[in-house]
């Protein structure tokens, strides 16, 4: 608990980090354009504060409720939360990064050629 706690204090501090320098490039800025990179790691930023916000909730859930149902309940949901939230990153620069596609696809012998 206290590694999640942990990591949610710097998933929150490094997204704070992102906005404050996506904000400051967007206004130092001349073209006031925001490039798809940019656009790319605010959704990534944001998807793993969500996550671990989201495992946080559930792990205070979990400390407040005594009712066995509803710990059993969290007990199974808590499983997919975990789940998502340490695949959902990973899933998601497979989505974006064409390079990464690519090269796994070389990899593992699936590049059709």
């Amino acid at each position: 608990m206290v590694s999640q706690f942990t990591a949610g204090i710097l998933s929150l501090f490094f997204n704070f980090y992102v906005a404050a320098k996506l904000f400051l490039n967007r206004n130092l800025r001349s073209d006031k354009n925001v490039t798809k990179q940019e656009a790319k790691l605010v959704i990534f930023t944001f998807m793993n504060f969500i996550c671990q916000l989201s495992l946080v909730i559930f792990e205070i859930c979990l400390i407040s409720f005594k009712d066995p149902n509803i710990l059993e309940f969290l007990y199974n949901a808590f499983d997919f939360i975990t789940d998502f939230s340490a695949l959902a990153p990973a899933y998601f620069m497979l989505i974006v990064n064409r390079k990464l596609r690519q090269h796994l696809a070389e990899t593992f012998c699936l590049k059709t050629t």
